[in-house]
């Protein structure tokens, strides 16, 4: 269930499981729209560190934050529509129940804002889409060299993947938009993204961790030629 949560989160639906190989036109009316959202709106806080560098997020740190803690922050963030939330339950990697706590965002109404995953009344990981523009070379000055790059099969036909960059030491993990056929396998035989990749959703978990997806990891070599 876990790493169909990550693959689903670069979906943008409400639990992410797929996503388009392209940029549709609601994609692209999606990135219009949100030039005209008020600024407190869109979660930045990748970006701006604020009020809390990654994997901190609005206070928020797995491994430490309780549930309580945690539902309480998600109520108090200005962009989380407090109506959206909604709390599913599952099993955890080590086969422990885990609750999936999914928002959406205030504006637009109909946009995924991100997943809280609870196991023992403990957040252990916080799953968010980036919902504006970045690349994957504005994160590097931010969160030092990445360790290891990775490409994982969306599909079971293989056809389609993401693909992103692991900070071990942060326990985060960053991903492209689902990507298939050509663009994929130029990926995995250049064995790194180019610089003006975008950040399509991150993966924070809890010290001591790293975020697993279905990829294997190749260690970074920094980024590939455009």
């Amino acid at each position: 269930m876990h790493l169909l949560t990550m693959a689903g989160w670069v979906a943008g639906a409400a639990v992410f499981l797929a996503l388009g190989a392209c940029q549709t036109q609601e994609d692209g009316d999606s990135l219009e729209l949100t030039l005209t959202i008020d600024p407190s709106l869109i979660d930045q806080s990748l970006l701006t560190g604020t009020p809390c560098s990654p994997p901190c997020w609005y206070g928020l740190q797995p491994g430490k934050s309780t549930e309580a803690q945690a539902r309480s922050r998600l109520k108090d963030i200005s962009f989380v529509d407090p109506a959206s939330i909604v709390t599913s339950e599952s099993s955890w990697v080590d086969g422990r129940v885990a609750s999936f706590v999914t928002f959406g965002c205030r504006s637009p109404v109909s946009r995924h804002c991100g997943t809280l995953t609870l196991v023992e009344g403990v957040l252990v990981e916080i799953g968010i889409p980036i919902l504006y523009e970045v690349t994957f070379s504005q994160t590097v000055p931010l969160l030092g060299q990445p360790d290891h790059f990775f490409v994982q099969p969306v599909s079971v036909e293989r056809t389609d993947c993401v693909a992103g960059l692991v900070w071990k030491d942060r326990s985060v993990l960053l991903m492209t938009d689902t990507l298939i056929g050509e663009e994929c396998d130029t990926l995995r035989e250049a064995g790194s993204l180019t610089a003006q990749s975008t950040v399509s959703g991150a993966i924070y978990g809890e010290e001591g961790t790293v975020p697993p997806h279905g990829g294997e990891d190749t260690p970074w070599q920094g980024f590939s030629p455009p």
